[in-house]
């Protein structure tokens, strides 16, 4: 049997979503199956995976996770996200709990890596004087105004699908540099709040924080670092990245949202919804859909 939950965390605190075995830190993954522990129902829980991997200090409203449980594991709990709740740190809370069904006639599950349509990322600065002790854990704060003008015109090269080997953290093993993204778009509210939302079909390693760094490198007003730079256009055709582009800050970027075909893996979430109305507006028309739902 399997089950599908909608979590969402605040990454401060831990080492990134994945448990990391052999090495002794506090990831999501470790917190979930402390809780399970908690409650007696780790025995009976024979699979726990992640859609997508975040990285340490990166925050989720929309990550999502499965379970293949035993058959009588939901008559052991009345209410698993309330269960799981009362055990999980006050940094995670599961919202909501679905039940796969019967499988399809291979005996196959919905995955909640493979059959993702696309993700929403949201980056999202904060522009003070001084610090905002409320906001320190969610965004990157900055002194200084950017051009968010010329970063939102750059950001349009990357609609469409490219090799984005630019943006891939050397880190990364993963060979198919090549991701359709559907949306990039930046806004500004109360002067102070500038977000960057940014959806895509996959992500490469870091590709997101190193987007971000570098389109906030072109609205950079203070240095020369905007013409130093090279052109969005241009960059699509690189392989490798520079050793002199930086990586944004983890606590600005936040996992909002994954899409999943109907009728598998549809949660009552408005982060969720919003992001499937968007796609099937394919994007047309939306300018304004994502900062409508803070």
């Amino acid at each position: 049997m399997r089950l599908y939950l909608l979590i969402h965390y605040d990454g401060t605190p831990f080492s990134g979503s994945q448990a990391q075995y052999g090495i002794s830190c506090r990831t999501v993954q470790g917190e979930l199956w402390q809780a399970l522990d908690a409650l007696n129902l780790k025995s009976h829980v024979k699979r726990l995976h992640f859609a997508s991997r975040t990285d340490q200090g990166v925050h989720a409203q929309g990550q999502v996770a499965e379970l293949d449980v035993s058959d009588d594991f939901l008559g052991r709990v009345p209410d698993l996200s309330l269960a799981l709740n009362a055990k999980l740190p006050p940094e995670i809370a599961v919202t909501e709990v679905l039940e796969a069904g019967l499988p399809d006639e291979r005996g196959y599950y919905p995955s909640v890596q493979f059959d993702t349509v696309a993700k929403w990322y949201r980056y999202k600065w904060l522009l003070a004087p001084t610090r905002r002790p409320h906001q320190a854990r969610n965004a990157t704060l900055i002194h200084q105004p950017f051009n968010v003008a010329r970063m939102q015109d750059a950001a349009q090269n990357f609609v469409g699908e490219h090799t984005f080997s630019y943006f891939k953290s050397p880190g990364s093993s993963v060979t198919d540099d090549r991701c359709l993204l559907h949306y990039a778009s930046f806004s500004q509210q109360f002067d102070e709040e500038i977000t960057f939302d940014l959806v895509g079909n996959r992500f490469l390693y870091k590709m997101v924080r190193n987007m971000v760094a570098y389109l906030h490198g072109l609205g950079d007003n203070r240095s020369q670092a905007s013409t130093s730079l090279l052109s969005a256009q241009d960059v699509l055709g690189q392989c490798d990245r520079p050793a002199s582009l930086r990586t944004a800050p983890s606590q600005g970027l936040t996992l909002m949202a994954i899409h999943y075909e109907a009728p598998c893996l549809q949660f009552n979430d408005v982060r969720v919804k919003t992001l499937s109305h968007a796609l099937k507006k394919e994007f047309s028309n939306v300018e304004n859909l994502f900062c409508q739902n803070r």
